[in-house]
């Protein structure tokens, strides 16, 4: 097993200054200023970092960057492990190593295996707070390879060996409080306990939910061996944490099921799509029958209504209920583009992450972006009808500061010393420069500083802590 926890690198082409134009339309925005000296700003890695940064928080509350990197053992070796630094003073750092892990809420569950051919050979779990607080849980398990699934707040986890020989999975308190074995998913694979079936966590931690390939739902206690049999249930459900119950989406309509095994109620009678997504905004639930999206309140209290009609697929939800979609279907042009509406005004004509500002003035979206990388022009335009803006090239990850501001990583057509990130004012008609030879960007929590995964190699990064500058 591996310490890269995250999705392998892609290949990536060094090009010195390039830009690929996917229309005839130039930005509008000029970039002022010269390329920022990123390099000289201070680096979170001491080797070569092979994966991108991303933020998590430990059991301290505070927010870490974690990455993948070849870390020096006390014998003096080279190993990969993973690099854990506090971002927000006072700073700290931890590094990891382990056979394969997940990170849960604030610790890390680090699992060691036996050589297959050790007498009694098992895996073993350890769970650390991040950062280490000297009171690790410690637990042998069966060798795997293995199911693990962590429970919010870290006080409960799932085992399972994936294996044909297994009929029961493990449910554990971390404070060993409790433990109890319930028997595999019916009608499941063991080797792939969650393809036809599925489970997962109250919000509390204090039971676990169970689907099997028949439906049957099953809420199972972590603190007792006591079970509620919740019926055959559609796989299409969410869970209501407010009123403490399931929205299903299936044959029957909608249906609102009370997780204490009280009666079931139906919302909506008519049979659902089980293919679209269970939305829930406000009071209400959004939900699909015969391709139409409707609403109706969480508790009953108001009859359905149709907010959109068949072949209008839902990219984006706005300001006092407003709704942009699309008459491309799902799949119809690759990184899932399309055209995009408000109402009968037609703003986008082949893109994708279509959102409002803040102040729900405006629309922004990446225009022109049907390919495997989903990059795009991003465009800006005021609601409703408003002409478009260009603000950027080549642009894959944008969002909106809180002064209003848009920050974006553009000139990325591929990955490479080429792309960059550019702070842009609309009300200026300018952009500034952010950082250089800038792959992906991340926010530090409570900071306006930025993360920044500066392209070092051919699979290789620095992290790199750059300032926005000011308005």
């Amino acid at each position: 097993m591996s310490m890269l926890w995250r999705a392998g690198l892609a290949l990536i082409l060094f090009a010195g200054g390039c830009s690929w134009t996917f229309d005839g339309d130039a930005s509008e925005i000029p970039l002022i200023g010269s390329a920022p000296d990123t390099e000289g700003q201070p680096h979170l890695n001491v080797a070569p970092a092979q994966s991108s940064v991303e933020i998590v928080y430990g059991a301290d509350g505070r927010p870490w960057a974690i990455f993948d990197e070849a870390l020096t053992t006390d014998g003096g070796d080279a190993k990969q492990g993973m690099r854990a630094v506090r971002v927000n003073p006072p700073g700290l750092q931890e590094t990891l190593f382990a056979d394969n892990g997940v990170f849960g809420d604030g610790h890390f569950y680090l699992l060691r295996d036996d050589p297959a051919d050790a007498p009694d050979a098992a895996v073993h779990l350890t769970i650390q707070a991040l950062p280490r607080d000297g009171h690790d849980a410690e637990f042998t398990l069966p060798l795997g390879p293995g199911l693990l699934l962590a429970g919010p707040g870290d006080q409960v986890f799932v085992y399972q060996v994936e294996s044909p020989m297994t009929t029961t999975f493990l449910v554990q308190r971390v404070d060993k409080s409790f433990s109890r074995m319930i028997p595999i998913l019916p009608g499941t694979d063991p080797s792939n306990p969650l393809q036809e079936g599925g489970m997962f966590f109250s919000v509390d931690g204090n039971f676990l939910f169970t689907q099997d390939a028949t439906g049957d739902l099953v809420k199972h206690s972590t603190t007792s061996e006591a079970d509620v049999d919740l019926g055959i249930q559609p796989a299409q459900m969410a869970l209501d944490v407010g009123l403490g119950r399931f929205m299903t989406c299936g044959p029957m309509g909608l249906r609102s099921v009370p997780i204490d095994g009280s009666p079931e109620s139906t919302l909506d009678p008519s049979p659902c799509d089980q293919t679209e997504p269970i939305y829930f905004r406000g009071g209400d639930v959004l939900y699909t029958v015969s391709g139409t999206l409707r609403r109706t309140a969480r508790n009953g209290s108001t009859p359905p209504t149709t907010v959109l009609e068949d072949g209008q697929r839902l990219i984006a939800f706005g300001p006092a209920g407003a709704l942009a979609y699309s008459r491309d279907p799902q799949g119809r042009y690759a990184a899932g583009a399309g055209d995009g509406w408000l109402s009968d005004w037609r703003f986008m004509e082949r893109g994708r992450g279509a959102g409002w500002s803040r102040d729900g003035k405006k629309l922004r979206w990446l225009e022109h972006a049907a390919q495997e990388s989903g990059v795009g022009e991003l465009l800006s335009a005021t609601v409703p009808n408003g002409a478009p803006l260009h603000l950027a090239l080549n642009v894959r990850q944008y969002d909106e500061l809180s002064d209003g501001r848009v920050l974006a990583c553009d000139d990325r057509a591929f990955r490479g010393i080429q792309n960059r990130v550019v702070v842009i004012d609309e009300q200026a008609r300018t952009a500034r420069w952010v950082a250089s030879q800038a792959a992906e960007y991340v926010h530090i929590p409570g900071s306006s500083d930025l993360l920044i995964d500066v392209v070092s190699g051919p699979s290789t990064y620095d992290i790199v802590r750059v300032p926005v500058p000011p308005r």
